[in-house]
């Protein structure tokens, strides 16, 4: 009995010995955070491979799907994606995009092919909201497992403090919103999956979750 025992501490020993050594969460430096995400991002551009991503929103006590993306990429310059977004009244809305070089080429709903230049206005630049880190914290979990492979996780708490324009008052509304970002990096440098969720405190709190899987 004594040596049963002994043999059962002695494997839960070497159990609490391996999380701390190999599973260990770490807090790590902003510049290495971005060092390993560039250099990730660097090395997936040489490749070809095919993304999925799921845009989801907290509704009651489920995530919802509203937009969803399989996009394949060539290097240097190819792209296809297929998106499927969920309208406010339930509608299916299916958007297919090429591009090729400067060329890029839309359609929706199986409808006719509409080319776009490189030069199209972005509407983004004009946008008055600012966002403004207020603090972050960054984390590593070396060696863990992911879909059958060793892989570090890398994780980011932030605060940011988001400043709203009110047309009709030439007033400013200021919200704070906290995220929360995890991104698998495999042992040779692979990006492998990236997940995003922000909480917005407003007048009414909402939370929001993207998902990149490679």
């Amino acid at each position: 009995m004594n040596k049963i025992r002994f043999i059962k501490l002695s494997v839960l020993l070497m159990c609490f010995v391996s999380l701390n050594v190999y599973g260990q969460r770490k807090e790590i430096s902003r510049e290495e955070f971005l060092d390993a995400y560039k250099k990730a991002g660097e090395k997936i551009k040489t490749i070809a491979f095919r993304i999925t991503i799921k845009n989801e929103l907290y509704r009651g006590n489920e995530w919802e799907i509203i937009q969803s993306d399989v996009a394949d990429f060539v290097p240097p310059d190819r792209r296809h994606t297929i998106t499927e977004v969920t309208a406010p009244n339930g509608k299916k809305i299916f958007i297919e995009r090429i591009l090729i070089g400067n060329d890029d080429y839309k359609r929706e709903n199986g409808g006719n092919w509409i080319k776009r230049t490189s030069n199209t206005t972005n509407q983004q630049q004009n946008n008055p909201i600012k966002t403004v880190e207020n603090d972050s914290k960054f984390y590593l979990t070396e060696n863990i497992q992911f879909n059958n492979q060793t892989a570090n996780l890398y994780e980011v708490l932030a605060e940011y403090k988001i400043t709203t324009p009110i047309r009709a008052t030439n007033e400013r509304k200021e919200t704070i919103s906290y995220r929360k970002e995890k991104r698998w990096i495999s042992r040779d440098g692979l990006l492998l999956k990236m997940e995003m969720e922000d909480e917005f405190q407003g007048t009414q709190k909402s939370n929001s979750r993207r998902t990149w899987i490679y």
